[in-house]
């Protein structure tokens, strides 16, 4: 379980962040819990028919973060209190776990687990992806899926059973989470 070290650092200056925030939800933060609260059916079908969900962005449909808003409402729908820091809390955890399969595919690469602790402590401690992540927006999904393309990668190098599917779909998954990850 040494592996899990960087994301228990993750989380704890994560949730540093998320319940120390002195400031609520921003504007793309208030459109996530917006859409996400919304029925299933109404998420697919502004998705589908290409119109937003408000009035103040009618142009805009959900189908950009589509999976994000899915995860987000099934996220919601567990009871979480009417508050700002629910769906940051699911960014961070997908973050969290993000780190720990990024430290696994480290160290399967560069054959350390020193270097990977390196490399996981430097993700899990940047303050930039740690400020990116606590946000109710999808990019603590586009860390965990770019950590399992990474993962992936390390497989199929490895001549592992899978690893060329694992990258392909988790690099997949990282452009559904956020179309600039996959750049």
């Amino acid at each position: 379980a040494w592996w899990l070290a960087p994301a228990v650092v993750a989380l704890v200056l994560g949730a540093v962040i998320v319940f120390g925030r002195a400031h609520g939800l921003w504007y793309d933060e208030l459109f996530s819990t917006e859409v996400s609260r919304l029925p299933l059916s109404e998420i697919f079908r502004a998705a589908w028919e290409g119109r937003g969900t408000t009035w103040y962005l009618r142009d805009i449909p959900p189908s950009y973060n589509l999976p994000w808003y899915v995860l987000a409402h099934s996220w919601l729908a567990l009871g979480w209190p009417d508050a700002d820091w629910p769906l940051r809390l699911l960014s961070l955890l997908a973050a969290a776990v993000g780190v720990a399969v990024l430290t696994r595919a480290v160290a399967r690469l560069g054959g350390s687990r020193r270097t990977a602790l390196v490399a996981g402590l430097a993700v899990a401690a940047n303050p930039l992806v740690l400020a990116w992540v606590t946000e109710a927006r999808p990019y603590g999904v586009a860390v965990l899926a770019a950590a399992g393309a990474v993962l992936g990668l390390a497989r199929w190098l490895d001549r592992a059973r899978g690893g060329l599917t694992l990258f392909g779909l988790a690099g997949a998954a990282t452009g559904l989470a956020h179309w600039y990850a996959l750049l």
